[in-house]
């Protein structure tokens, strides 16, 4: 079962790598649909060590690889998602009010 969360504000990734740790043990792997107005770049982002803090290193690693895949500086637009087998990641950058969101419903905002 795949559970569909929309999230308004990635900032740090802090909630959206707790939510598919938590979803690991459910085995219900998150699909986030994330808005961001300005995305954290690549390094503060990777220099955060959200795997030490939470002792999950493997998928901080996959979130920090994913920040690092997409461009330095982000323009607004939609960047891939990341098809971790924890979670899919599939980011929307710029004003939440003026993103057009996949035609498909969400079980948690």
């Amino acid at each position: 079962m795949v559970t569909r969360v929309l999230e308004v504000g990635f900032g740090t990734g802090f909630n959206a790598l707790l939510t598919a740790m938590t979803a690991q043990i459910h085995e219900a792997p998150p699909v986030f649909v994330s808005l961001e107005r300005e995305f954290l770049p690549a390094a503060p982002f990777a220099a955060l060590n959200h795997g030490a803090v939470l002792n999950e290193a493997r998928l901080a690693e996959a979130l920090v690889a994913w920040r690092r895949a997409q461009p330095g500086n982000v323009a607004p637009g939609r960047y891939p998602a990341s098809r971790a087998p924890e979670a899919v990641f599939d980011l929307h950058v710029g004003e939440a009010t003026a993103t057009a969101l996949p035609a498909s419903t969400f079980e948690v905002v």
